[in-house]
């Protein structure tokens, strides 16, 4: 018997000796994974072919083409006695966080058994813990900033005020004349200040959504209305395809129109010598789908991950709150945001809000 004869036998007695308890290895959720030094697969079963996108008819292939991170001297140093742990992140079939344990087979030479946990529900848990706790440190952050600022902008107001009434009473003179005009263009300046701290602590902490049963699209017609002559000046063309009927969904419309505002502005903002949005509208049994499509400049592909973190902005002149306040407000309508982009050909908004009825559903759960 030669070398390729002795190794398919040694497969196939493993195969036979594992059939015994494959059904066991069937039914548990984490990947198991037998492998010789070599890397060569004896046995996979159905879960671990689920996370690492093995196809049910594959012929036996090496651990190398499916587990790169997995060098040679590492399986050789545990199929040698040595068991070994990693976690680690991996791209196909789809991005997951992954942990690897892997251990020597008991009884037999040069073997070893690699059990695959996914992380990934665990791993994005975390992150958007980590997320909230982010943003409510800003909100509070802003909270007392903004209490700072607002002291010291009454008090110059005030004193503002005062100056304007001291100066009525004083003689007419060109000199008066230069200070009063100074004075009231610094009163006008500080109201100014004041609106846009308001504005933007009203934004930064919206009010509880005010549900009630809408068509999604209505105040986006309303929010496209307002920018109208807006993007006629831009030259930025509407290309619109939605649903006949659109199911309706529980809603906020105010903060719906904020949230159409900001990324309608967004994608006008991308697009300096003018170009197109495109809305188009879809469901399912459950959601209400709504993408928003410009052909503006893209984001870059490293960037997009970090687009919802507070402070992050692509913009020179940008706060880097507007996706923040994006997420936050389709958050609070039970639903998802995702964006899609690619530098130079455009960018992609997806916002999917549940049904009226799922929503009332999970409301009640709550």
């Amino acid at each position: 018997m030669n070398f390729k004869e002795d190794k398919i036998a040694r497969i196939i007695r493993a195969n036979k000796r594992l059939s015994r308890i494959e059904s066991i290895f069937r039914s548990i959720k984490e990947g198991i994974i037998l492998t010789d030094a070599n890397g060569d697969i004896l046995y996979a079963n159905a879960a671990a072919k689920n996370i690492l996108g093995i196809s049910e008819d594959a012929q036996i292939f090496t651990l190398s083409k499916i587990l790169p991170q997995i060098d040679a001297i590492e399986l050789r140093s545990v199929c040698g006695g040595t068991a070994s742990q990693r976690e680690f992140e991996i791209a196909y079939p789809e991005r997951r966080f992954i942990k690897v344990c892997m251990t020597p087979v008991d009884g037999e030479k040069e073997e070893a058994a690699i059990i695959i946990s996914d992380l990934t529900n665990e791993r994005i848990s975390t992150r958007d813990k980590i997320e909230s706790e982010k943003i409510a440190s800003v909100l509070k952050l802003a909270s007392g900033v903004a209490h700072e600022l607002g002291n010291p902008i009454n008090s110059i107001s005030i004193h503002l005020q005062l100056a304007l009434k001291t100066i009525a009473k004083m003689e007419e003179s060109a000199s008066l004349s230069r200070l009063k005009e100074s004075v009231e263009i610094c009163s006008q300046e500080v109201a100014r200040l004041d609106g846009i701290i308001r504005h933007f602590l009203k934004a930064l902490r919206p009010a509880r959504p005010d549900f009630a049963e809408i068509n999604p699209l209505a105040p986006l017609a309303e929010t496209l209305k307002f920018l109208q002559n807006e993007l006629q000046d831009l030259n930025i063309k509407l290309e619109i395809n939605t649903e006949n009927s659109l199911p309706s969904i529980l809603g906020d419309t105010n903060l719906l129109k904020q949230l159409y505002f900001n990324l309608i502005k967004n994608a006008m903002e991308a697009m300096d010598l003018g170009g197109v949005i495109k809305i188009a509208t879809s469901f399912d049994d459950n959601f209400v789908k709504i993408a928003i499509t410009d052909s503006g400049c893209g984001i870059d592909q490293d960037e997009i991950t970090r687009i919802f973190e507070p402070y992050f902005t692509t913009k020179t002149d940008g706060h880097g709150l507007g996706m923040m306040i994006a997420a936050e407000i389709v958050k609070s309508h039970g639903g998802s945001i995702g964006i899609d982009s690619r530098k130079n050909e455009g960018t992609t908004i997806r916002l999917s809000f549940p049904r009226k009825d799922k929503r009332i559903r999970e409301i009640m759960a709550e």
